[in-house]
């Protein structure tokens, strides 16, 4: 019999068959096992709905929901990842992206933060973001976020100063990156915003501006942020996420990545 989860995974997905597989086997080869993981279809047409039954019916870990409409052509758009926290029950929350991947350690490494920290309410680490070569050296010149590495296609970018100045700027805490308390949502008045209120602003900080981002990731980071403290927010400076941008090489990296 599985117990209750210990953390929740949320995932939502639109059209992914082809890179789906990749982030939910990162997710099922976690060193730790105590999590369940939420699929949000947002009404996918392709053959990612067959591709979540099947995965569904291999770990009861696993469950899913589907939207009957895409968030994002709604009438009034929302942000699906809510669709998900109203079924998680871990005590902790992280979020992978359909198309990104975890390192095997990411949950257990996160997770230690929150349980051995009981003031710590939100712990980020950093991401290995690929780019496809020509888009780069752009990033290079123009993204504030401090370098912590940089390699041919690739570039790990790190959050260690909390300097409110630079929010949405040289500070910026990824979906991909986060694991906070499930309590929070108590305190700051409800689950995800569907878009940072200065959305405009931040996206022209972005070293590759994709226009579709809402950055409301780095909204909730805020939210929790200014609710609790700077106290309250812990970086731990491990590379544990491989991030991928569109048209970049998806190519695994070796396990001395893991240093960055």
């Amino acid at each position: 019999m599985w117990n209750k989860p210990k953390v929740s995974v949320i995932m939502p997905v639109y059209n992914r068959e082809e890179v789906l597989s990749c982030a939910i086997e990162s997710v099922l080869n976690q060193d730790y096992a105590k999590f369940e993981l939420i699929i949000v279809d947002d009404c996918s047409t392709d053959g990612t709905p067959e591709l979540i039954s099947n995965y569904e019916k291999m770990d009861k870990r696993i469950r899913s929901v589907r939207n009957e409409m895409n968030s994002r052509l709604a009438p009034q758009e929302w942000e699906p990842r809510n669709d998900g926290l109203r079924l998680a029950q871990g005590e902790y929350v992280a979020y992978l992206d359909s198309d990104n991947e975890w390192w095997p350690s990411f949950i257990g490494d996160m997770s230690k933060v929150l349980e051995m920290n009981p003031e710590i309410q939100l712990v980020h680490c950093n991401s290995l973001n690929f780019y496809p070569p020509q888009v780069l050296q752009r990033v290079m010149a123009s993204d504030q976020r401090k370098l912590v590495y940089c390699g041919n296609d690739c570039a790990c970018f790190s959050c260690e100063e909390l300097t409110e100045s630079e929010f949405g700027a040289a500070v910026y805490i990824d979906t991909n990156e986060m694991m906070h308390r499930a309590s929070v949502f108590r305190e700051i008045g409800g689950y995800w915003n569907t878009f940072h209120p200065r959305r405009k602003e931040i996206q022209a900080y972005q070293g590759n501006r994709y226009l579709y981002r809402r950055h409301n990731d780095q909204d909730l980071f805020e939210r929790i942020y200014y609710r609790y403290s700077r106290q309250s927010i812990y970086h731990l400076n491990k590379m544990l996420v491989n991030y991928y941008y569109p048209g970049s090489n998806r190519t695994r990296q070796p396990q001395w990545f893991e240093h960055i």
